[in-house]
């Protein structure tokens, strides 16, 4: 059901290539259960407050890491230690790019140049940063895991949601950020035109279409590839839009990551179907919301992202 998909075809798609993609878009698309209306996140956000030190941003980073952890399989002692070697690297003993100035800020108890640098660290535990935990508990929306979050959240938030504009970081100059990544078949037909929907979770993006193509590149297993086919994310971001910046204290050279804050909402523009994913990327056209304070709570939820 809804506005069929506009395909833009670049090239012949072969014979077997539309039987595929047919059959994709038959598949039954459905997004994840509940809204931004009626989740633990809003409910908490709205109470929280950011840590007023960075010990007590640590602390909430360590009590949300021992409870996600627990469910994870990962034990105190490794948690213990993933949050100790997070500090070392904001503080830049784990890392040669993180400039003085910042590790300053973090020690003078700057909580949003230390919410930066967490966001972006490249340490991890079990395979996962810590970014995707925060994500992972977004989209879960656990109340368990967000009391201790939210507030780390907050923090992060301090960046994305700049209503100053002339506070405004880095901007792409023509307009469009790029975000790469794996789209499992059965996510496909949730992304129709004219669909507008919220993102449960942050969500990373890059100046860059290299960059983005790059973690598209990295996203599949070799397994996976035929039920996980690559996707380009290309999103169109008015000049205004408040919900959004530049993350200018990093862990990660060279990235120039634009970030989106949790919830954030998109209408689906166009999009491109590819002839063959494993190859060359799906591409779905995206318009980012200008404030997300104008925009119903009650959106669908993105399956994927």
């Amino acid at each position: 059901p809804g506005t069929p998909f506009i395909e833009i075809k670049r090239e012949p798609i072969p014979a077997t290539a539309k039987v595929s993609i047919e059959a994709a878009l038959k598949t039954s698309a459905t997004a994840v259960a509940g809204t931004f209306l009626s989740s633990n996140f809003r409910r908490l956000y709205s109470t929280a407050k950011i840590p007023d030190s960075s010990p007590h941003l640590i602390r909430n980073v360590e009590k949300f890491m021992m409870k996600i952890g627990k469910d994870c399989g990962i034990t105190q002692d490794e948690v213990t230690k993933f949050v100790g070697d997070l500090q070392a690297e904001c503080l830049g003993a784990k890392n040669a790019h993180s400039p003085s100035s910042d590790r300053m800020g973090i020690l003078l108890g700057d909580n949003k140049v230390y919410a930066q640098m967490l966001w972006t660290s490249t340490q991890k535990v079990h395979g996962k940063e810590f970014c995707s935990f925060i994500n992972q508990a977004l989209r879960e929306d656990n109340q368990d895991y967000l009391q201790d979050l939210v507030p780390v959240v907050r923090a992060i938030n301090t960046l994305c949601v700049e209503r100053n504009q002339a506070s405004k970081g880095l901007w792409p100059s023509d307009g469009i950020c790029f975000r790469g990544g794996a789209l499992p078949d059965k996510h496909l037909p949730f992304f129709t035109v004219g669909k507008k929907y919220r993102v449960p979770g942050f969500l990373a993006t890059s100046f860059k279409e290299e960059v983005a193509m790059g973690f598209a590149l990295r996203s599949t297993p070799a397994h996976l590839v035929e039920k996980q086919p690559m996707v380009l994310w290309q999103i169109k971001v008015v000049q205004d839009c408040v919900q959004v910046n530049y993350v200018s204290h990093s862990n990660v050279s060279k990235e120039e990551e634009f970030l989106f804050a949790p919830f954030s909402t998109f209408s689906v523009e166009a999009v491109e179907l590819s002839p063959d994913p494993k190859l060359q990327p799906h591409r779905i056209h995206l318009v980012a919301a200008q404030d997300n304070r104008a925009e119903p709570e009650d959106l669908p939820l993105a399956p994927w992202y």
